[in-house]
């Protein structure tokens, strides 16, 4: 699974109501080292016009064949941040936590355990731990008092077993992100606990 962020084109764009302007400002969020194979799926499904970016939102591809470069990738899952906003310095908190449970989703949905994740511009550790953070909440799980029924067998098997954050071009967040995820992990570990403890029986 090939997961693309897709920002919403400005206010000012959408009121001009020009479709080839949307439609250019949504295919600004094609990451262009991917293979051109790939790229041209995206754009043809942004040239649609139905998927616009919008928060929440997601469009999940299936990948026939996928040419030179995208033989090992099965689905693409674009998934709307809504807009950007002016002058970041990383992914906004909002953004990457929904980011982070729309990839969960996607994944349980294609049945995907290898996530290939673009990153958007401008993302930094911040908003990678959030991106991590929300996966981590999206796949949790309570099936302790579940009967071991094949829909259960089926939900314990759904998970993801290989994250790789692509497009990162600064060596200190790359040389430091298996220690920013195994932090991560920490951390979404003591909020499963709390939640295993909410959802003790008495």
């Amino acid at each position: 699974l090939l997961v693309v962020p897709v920002f919403q084109p400005s206010d000012e764009i959408q009121k001009g109501k020009d479709k080839a302007l949307i439609s250019q400002a949504l295919k600004s969020n094609i990451p262009t080292k991917l293979s051109p194979s790939l790229q041209n799926i995206i754009s043809t499904v942004l040239e649609d016009g139905k998927f616009k970016g919008e928060f929440e939102t997601e469009e999940v591809i299936r990948v026939f064949h996928g040419g030179e470069g995208a033989s090992s990738v099965k689905y693409i899952a674009l998934i709307g941040l809504g807009q950007e906003k002016a002058h970041r310095t990383d992914l906004m908190v909002h953004h990457a936590v929904s980011l982070g449970r729309k990839i969960a989703k996607a994944a349980q949905t294609v049945n995907a355990r290898s996530v290939g994740v673009v990153l958007p511009p401008k993302t930094f550790e911040a908003g990678i731990i959030q991106t991590l953070l929300g996966v981590y909440d999206a796949s949790y799980q309570d099936l302790r008092y579940k009967k071991e029924t094949d829909s259960v067998i089926e939900a314990r098997g759904k998970k993801i077993e290989r994250l790789h954050f692509l497009g990162c071009e600064n060596a200190d967040i790359v040389s430091s992100i298996q220690t920013t995820g195994r932090l991560t992990r920490y951390i979404a570990s003591g909020v499963d606990f709390a939640k295993d403890l909410v959802g003790e029986y008495p």
